[in-house]
C-alpha cells in the first residue's frame, strides 16, 4: 500500500490518504499507524547519525603514524613520546628525525615522507 499526502495538523494531529482515495486514515501518535510512521521516519536518521558515528569511531583511532613501514607500535609510541606528540613529529624535519638514535634512517624517511606526502628516497636526503 503507497501512502501519500501526508500532512501535520494541529488541532487532530496527522491524516493520510491513500492514491486515488478521499477518505483519511487517523496516524496520531499513539496509534498503530502513528508508531509505524514514526519508526519510517526514524529509520534514515539511525541511519545517518550510526554512519557518523562509526567514521568518528575511526578519526578518533587512527594516527598518520599508523601506516609507516617499519614503524611499529612500540616505535611509534617512543617517537611521539621524544617529540612531543604526533604535531611535534608533524613539525620535525626529516633531518631532526635521522637525528634521533634509534631509528633507522629509511624508517626516518618513510615517517617524513608520510606526514608530508613526499617520496623521500630509502636513506638519501631529500
Amino acid at each position: 500500500m503507497v501512502l501519500s499526502g501526508l500532512k501535520t495538523m494541529r488541532e487532530s494531529g496527522e491524516r493520510l490518504t491513500t492514491p486515488g482515495s478521499l477518505m483519511y486514515t487517523d496516524a496520531s501518535a499513539g496509534g498503530p499507524v502513528g508508531s509505524e510512521m514514526q519508526r519510517i521516519r526514524d529509520a534514515p536518521h539511525l541511519f545517518a547519525i550510526s554512519y557518523r558515528r562509526q567514521l568518528g569511531g575511526k578519526r578518533m583511532t587512527r594516527s598518520v603514524l599508523d601506516d609507516v613501514k617499519g614503524l611499529g607500535p612500540t616505535r611509534r609510541k617512543r617517537l611521539t613520546k621524544e617529540l612531543g606528540g604526533v604535531a611535534g613529529v608533524k613539525a620535525a624535519s626529516l633531518d631532526q628525525l635521522r637525528a634521533l638514535s634509534w631509528p633507522p634512517d629509511d624508517v626516518a624517511a618513510a615517517v617524513y615522507g608520510k606526514i608530508h606526502g613526499d617520496r623521500v628516497g630509502r636513506g638519501r636526503a631529500p
